[in-house]
């Protein structure tokens, strides 16, 4: 686990619990064990006990009992809503977990009186767009599949709820979340784990109510962005893939391509177009 130093946070976590669904997958786990040890007071849930084994703060729920959610949201003042299924599935898993899923988990967080939600959202909502787009927060949605589209509407979910309640929401729109680089497409999109903590972080530490945009991207010397939320509240990414280039050109990646696919979306965009 990372020490407060280490992520480069700008002093201590502000007060009160910090809740995730989703807390035992993927992104849950890397933020679990970067947040917690920089001072903040985490607790989460999924419908998997997690495989770190830690289930300090953990419950268990399903995304379709927004009931069970509230409840175990109750007293977080903020809730990072990660759950859902994370890729092109079947129409009825689509839509139990990333529409109805998204749905309850806001409506759990507002009934719980958190005022700050941040909603993991994906460039695949945009994955239509040529691979060099420029990340922009007023990019059109061109969604890759019913995963994309899901995000679309988690995305106007959010913005909805926000603008009702008077919350602070963020519409993070995670790129490449990986370890390290491994493509050409991920020297402009790669999100380090360290960098997607500290992207968190500094929402949890933004208190205006309002609904805002911020793309999930290290500082990454190729990105092509213009991010003006990551600017106002102050994220600054240290990580840059620029630094993988050497190994990947030893691996035999053509690191001169902009990306190995023509949409920005990559591999899961060029699958949904080809069918």
């Amino acid at each position: 686990m990372l020490e407060l130093r280490d992520l480069g946070l700008p002093g201590p976590a502000p007060a009160g619990d910090v809740f995730i669904t989703g807390g035992a997958g993927r992104i849950g786990t890397c933020l679990r064990q970067r947040l917690r040890p920089a001072g903040y007071r985490v607790r989460f849930t999924d419908m998997t006990e997690p495989a770190d084994g830690d289930l300090d703060g953990f419950v268990k729920t399903t995304l379709d009992d927004q009931d069970a959610m509230a409840e175990a949201m109750a007293g977080a003042r903020a809730v990072v809503h990660l759950a859902g299924h994370p890729r092109d599935t079947d129409w009825p898993t689509i839509q139990e977990r990333n529409y109805t899923g998204a749905y309850n988990a806001v409506r759990a967080a507002r009934r719980a009186g958190v005022r700050t939600i941040i909603y993991a959202s994906s460039n695949q909502a945009f994955g239509l767009h040529p691979a060099d787009t420029v990340l922009a927060d007023d990019l059109a949605p061109r969604p890759a599949g019913l995963y994309g589209v899901s995000k679309v509407f988690g995305e106007a979910m959010l913005r909805a709820e926000a603008e009702a309640g008077g919350l602070t929401a963020f519409a993070w729109r995670i790129c490449t979340f990986k370890p390290e680089p491994t493509t050409a497409r991920d020297l402009r999109l790669w999100h380090s784990w360290d960098d997607a903590a500290r992207l968190v972080d500094r929402c949890l530490r933004w208190s205006e109510p309002g609904f805002n945009i911020i793309w999930g991207v290290s500082a990454n010397t190729r990105a092509r962005i213009d991010d003006p939320v990551a600017r106002r509240i102050g994220y600054r990414p240290q990580d840059d893939a620029e630094d993988h280039v050497a190994r990947l050109q030893a691996a035999g990646v053509d690191t001169h391509r902009v990306s190995e696919w023509a949409y920005l979306g990559g591999d899961k965009a060029t699958e949904w177009m080809e069918g």
